[in-house]
């Protein structure tokens, strides 16, 4: 039997759309029952999903990052003015540039090298065993082998493994500040039918990868994993997407490149029109360095 919500895994998260059926309703669209998935069906789903882990950053040096901060359009163009401080021998000039541009350096360093660390920080709130029913028998299997449709049982102080839609739930408190933020355990329960878009703090019948179980024990079907969880599309956006720009910061770039080349051009005419007049060479480049 086809699945909707299995058919649309691959580009959307399905807890937005777990959250807004009912008990019987989202099983039957996950194609999985109260007694689990069969060992076969499992291995098909992982094959097709691929393991249920965050993806994998690698440690770069801090050398490395604070050579990257100077790869940046407003750099070159002060350097540039810096060496040229250091040919006409304004080494006060040339001084000043320096300093501004370690001070930069280091600051970004400091920070790029944190969010490093914080994406990889991510990868210590998963747990490595889940508990699961699988051909109507509980088993504890490796946490990436979980798929869409498992059936996770869970209990006090459980780290959650994966996204997933309540089918029971009893007096379960979960702490969600890892995705939220808010401290104060969030009470669970599977009865809910929420109302679609929700916001994961208000998804009540939903509980979240990484997350932990404070208290009481629930039942749930598996409703994303790996990079289709909260969780994992925090880490994409940390560790995937980290060389993607923000907007404002490719629009600042592409205007410090268009204000570079009116300069450039603008310092050639100068240029050529205080050669022509007679003036020397080094107001020339006190000229250039001005621009």
């Amino acid at each position: 039997m086809k699945s909707p919500l299995l058919n649309q895994y691959s580009s959307t998260n399905l807890s937005q759309a777990a959250c807004a059926l009912n008990i019987s309703s989202v099983l039957s669209e996950l194609n999985t029952t109260h007694s689990g998935l069969s060992q076969k069906e499992a291995d098909i789903r992982l094959a097709r999903f691929g393991r249920n882990v965050l993806p994998q950053t690698k440690n770069i040096s801090l050398i490395l990052i604070f050579i990257r901060q100077f790869l940046d359009p407003f750099i070159y163009i002060l350097l540039a003015a810096a060496f040229i401080s250091l040919a006409l021998k304004e080494l006060t000039d040339a001084a000043f540039i320096f300093t501004i541009l370690l001070i930069n350096a280091v600051i970004g360093c400091i920070q790029e090298y944190g969010a490093e660390k914080s994406a990889i920080s991510l990868r210590e709130f998963i747990p490595e065993y889940a508990h699961v029913i699988r051909d109507d028998e509980a088993l504890e299997i490796n946490a990436d082998q979980l798929v869409p449709g498992d059936i996770l049982l869970l209990q006090s102080g459980d780290k959650i493994p994966a996204d997933i839609r309540l089918i029971t739930s009893h007096d379960i408190q979960i702490d969600e500040s890892l995705l939220t933020g808010e401290s104060t355990p969030v009470t669970k329960d599977s009865s809910i039918v929420l109302s679609e878009p929700t916001l994961v703090a208000d998804q009540l019948n939903m509980s979240f990868k990484g997350t932990l179980v404070l208290k009481g024990r629930a039942e749930g079907v598996v409703s994303a994993t790996g990079l289709s969880t909260q969780l994992g599309q925090i880490a994409e956006a940390v560790i995937v997407d980290k060389d993607v720009k923000p907007p404002l910061v490719a629009r600042m770039e592409s205007f410090t490149i268009n204000i570079a080349i009116a300069i450039g051009i603008t310092v050639i005419l100068i240029g050529i029109a205080m050669l022509y007049q007679g003036h020397a060479m080094q107001d020339i480049f006190f000229i250039v360095v001005a621009l």
